[in-house]
């Protein structure tokens, strides 16, 4: 069963122990898609903050390699409600939109879903996000992830999405 608690930042002290969020959604009439990851390690307490925007055929994608909070960063803010909504603000892309679940979490790390690569906590849920992006509304259908993974170093060295 996924809890709330499964959604926050995990206390542990494994020197390759990372967390993750992760939401993206499309605005299919605006053909214009946004994402963003948060990556953080409770151990060395720092993170990294990516996010993305697409429209068309031109994409961007800013990272602001260094964070000293899970949520916030020179980048970007996020607010998470566990498993049932998101809040992201990127002020120098004028970008604020939530992201809602319109369904419960699928808990990715028990069977038929585990995999070699995958032996820690990963959760996933369908939604909606809405608000604005690059100024203009936005609506489009996604999907958010979370989880508690091994080996995704904070750097960027160690791979990640």
């Amino acid at each position: 069963m996924v809890e709330p608690r499964d959604d926050r930042a995990n206390d542990s002290d494994d020197p390759i122990w990372r967390d993750t969020w992760w939401f993206n959604a499309t605005d299919i009439e605006k053909d214009r898609a946004i994402w963003v990851h948060c990556i953080w390690s409770e151990r060395e307490k720092r993170g990294r903050h990516t996010m993305g925007i697409h429209e068309g055929d031109r994409a961007e994608k800013r990272i602001a390699l260094t964070t000293g909070t899970p949520f916030a960063s020179e980048l970007l803010t996020l607010e998470v409600d566990p498993y049932k909504s998101m809040h992201l603000r990127v002020p120098d892309r004028d970008v604020d939109v939530v992201w809602t679940a319109w369904q419960e979490p699928i808990d990715f790390s028990q069977p038929p879903f585990t995999h070699r690569v995958m032996n820690s906590a990963h959760f996933q849920a369908s939604g909606r996000a809405k608000g604005t992006v690059l100024g203009e509304p936005f609506s489009g259908a996604g999907h958010r992830d979370s989880g508690c993974v091994q080996a995704l170093a904070v750097d960027g060295a160690g791979g990640g999405r």
